[in-house]
């Protein structure tokens, strides 16, 4: 009896333990308390500082950065309308308000200096290190091996892009709070306080504010219930339901504002074929994960229907990978963890179902390179503990990656120190027609306009239908006064893009200036049409109507303008010209006082005494006058003369 009694007490007491839910065991607050991995961020930033230091001496691209902040109206002046228009308005098809309220601020403080912009994006970057490390330390690897994925994320090539480029601050700026919103979301199963749920929901919305692509939060916080093994129940769908309205709202208005700017379905795919270029997409942002190999600012599209032998074997390769991924599974939810991580955060910009500016960009890995880094320290964890033997080795191999990362990183930022040294990558590994289009425009605004006639020729050849390499070679050809080459190229943009309202502009400037003012007016009227908000059209349109002796017409032209750019002295002083010469000299008087009142230039004076001597009021003319001399303004001899007697 006694021996079957102990048998009994032996059975019982080898019966395996129910497994503690990973939650249970969760301690959020445990890496704070080591000082070993307390003083890890500090290198961390350090060497993330000095790999991505080059961006700071970089300046702004003619590649968007003009259209966000140099050339953007509601940038320029911090005011509570223009404020509501960052909030209404996308920026060339994106819906991004949060982020172009920085570049506000920054330009209210520090003007066009590039350097804040960079150095801002700087900053961001190394706070979002800080935070991967801190969610590294989270998802419950060894403190040296987190400080390895924090380094691996950070000082990778391919964020060289959203780091050095002014344009995706959006990148930085929705990675972090992203990142801050799932580290409070950590807090909050742990902690049960209702505090880190406000802040996980906050931090979500202003993610979403600075770029589309946080839709996807609410399924990594789902895969952050899987990770900490919460009970697989409807309950954890129905808590993300406020997390997936949101995601929907501000999808469905990106959609939309997308859909707006054309930049949906620009290129004619089957689904077939789009479906091979997202599995090599995802193929590539693999294999630049660990080789960064072949990096560009621009990745053209494949032709459709001439798609190279790779686009074909890229669903065989992932095919294999998920097999290995379903195998790693078995043994543990870290794999997976980290795969699903990387897959839910990048699907959406695979541009399968529909092409847009791009399918594939260093950009778009920001925040998915967070799983693939995840799986890479974790596997440099177990084989360590499982094999102490080659912890050696692995420890070696992670400092040759940091190091070749760095070093890679530091010369990759170089490259984007201004348009044309980043076009000139670009044309040299991919000569893209876009490439050419940009150093193109660059050469433009430096005034090497035979430079930039090659390169929207070289654009052309590789893309016949390029309606805004015409648009911008006729440009050129205007500026270097060859009228006729000019409206050629601009009939050839016209019949490619009818809709750009900027074309039909120039065309009637190229013609006005050869002459031809009727039908400039033809033209003028139909920029209008197309872009009643762009005020050069009303001055030129006013210009023209003057040449052809129409006052009338162009004084209410000029009004027009005025609406939109109030601060411009010199169309005042023009409106008052006009009104001088309908004997309007009453009313002209208004004009020039509101021109001397914004800009007191002693030519606005001279204009004004006109109309004072024509009203008999010699002496207010004369003063005038006299302050125009004082400004340096030469005046007629025979009029002061008269004027003094």
């Amino acid at each position: 009896m006694p021996k079957a009694k102990n048998a009994r007490h032996l059975k019982q007491k080898v019966q395996p333990k129910k497994p503690e839910s990973r939650l249970a065991t969760f301690d959020p607050f445990k890496w704070w308390k080591d000082r070993k991995a307390i003083f890890m961020p500090g290198f961390l930033l350090i060497i993330t500082f000095i790999v991505m230091s080059p961006s700071l001496k970089g300046k702004f691209l003619n590649w968007d950065d003009d259209v966000n902040i140099t050339k953007n109206e509601n940038v320029k002046q911090l005011s509570g309308e223009n404020i509501k228009n960052i909030f209404t308005q996308p920026v060339i098809g994106n819906y991004n308000p949060l982020t172009i309220l920085t570049f506000a601020f920054e330009y209210r403080f520090f003007g066009e200096n590039p350097f804040y912009y960079h150095l801002n994006n700087l900053i961001l970057h190394l706070i979002n290190a800080f935070f991967v490390f801190w969610l590294m330390m989270l998802l419950r690897l060894r403190r040296e091996w987190a400080l390895f994925a924090a380094l691996m994320f950070a000082i990778h090539p391919m964020r060289v892009e959203s780091v050095a480029w002014i344009t995706e601050r959006k990148d930085v700026l929705y990675a972090m709070f992203y990142l801050a919103s799932v580290i409070s979301y950590f807090y909050h199963l742990k902690l049960k306080k209702k505090r880190f749920l406000v802040f996980t929901i906050l931090f979500f919305l202003l993610s979403l504010l600075s770029k589309i692509q946080a839709v996807t939060l609410p399924l990594t916080l789902l895969l952050v219930d899987y990770f900490l093994c919460r009970p697989l129940k409807i309950r954890l769908i129905l808590e993300k339901i406020p997390y997936f309205i949101l995601s929907l709202v501000v999808g469905l208005v990106g959609i939309y504002f997308l859909g707006q700017q054309k930049s949906l379905d620009t290129i004619d795919y089957t689904i077939i074929e789009r479906l091979f270029m997202g599995s090599y997409a995802l193929c590539m942002y693999l294999v630049k994960s660990v080789v960064p190999f072949t990096l560009s600012a621009i990745y053209p599209f494949p032709e459709p229907g001439n798609f190279g032998i790779v686009y074909y074997v890229a669903p065989i390769i992932l095919i294999c990978l998920a097999i290995l991924v379903y195998f790693a599974a078995r043994r543990g939810k870290n794999v997976l963890f980290g795969t699903l991580f990387f897959l839910v955060n990048i699907v959406f910009m695979l541009q399968v179902v529909s092409a847009g500016q791009g399918f594939l960009a260093d950009r778009f890995s920001y925040i998915p390179y967070i799983g693939l880094v995840y799986i890479y320290a974790y596997g440099a964890t177990w084989l360590t503990e499982k094999r102490k033997k080659m912890l050696p080795l692995i420890a070696c191999l992670a400092i040759v990656i940091v190091g070749y990362y760095a070093v890679s990183s530091w010369k990759r930022t170089k490259i984007w120190k201004d348009t044309i040294t980043l076009m000139d990558d670009v044309i040299e590994k991919y000569p893209a027609s876009v490439a050419y289009l940009n150093r193109g425009y660059e050469y433009r605004l430096k005034k090497d306009f035979e430079k930039a006639i090659a390169d929207y020729s070289k654009a052309i050849s590789l893309k016949p239908d390029f309606a805004k390499a015409y648009h911008n070679r006729g440009s050129a050809y205007f500026y270097t006064n060859r009228d006729s080459l000019a409206i050629l190229d601009f009939n050839k943009a016209i019949s490619f893009d009818p809709t750009y309202a900027e074309t039909w502009g120039n065309r009637g400037s190229a013609k006005a200036r050869s002459g031809h003012y009727e039908a400039a007016l033809e033209d003028y009227n139909k920029a209008v049409q197309l872009d009643p908000d762009f005020p050069d059209n009303y001055s030129n349109r006013g210009l023209t109507y003057e040449m052809l002796g129409n006052y009338e017409a162009a004084i209410a032209d000029y009004y027009q303008y005025l609406k939109i750019k109030p601060d411009d002295a010199k169309a005042y002083n023009i409106i008052g010209i006009d009104k001088q010469k309908l004997k309007k000299y009453q009313e002209s008087l208004e004009d020039f006082d509101k021109a001397i009142s914004m800009d007191p230039q002693g030519y606005y004076y001279l204009s004004r005494s006109y109309s004072w001597n024509a009203l008999g009021e010699k002496s207010k003319a004369l003063s005038d006058v006299q302050a125009a001399i004082k400004s340096g303004i030469e005046v007629d001899q025979a009029y002061l003369k008269m004027l003094q007697q």
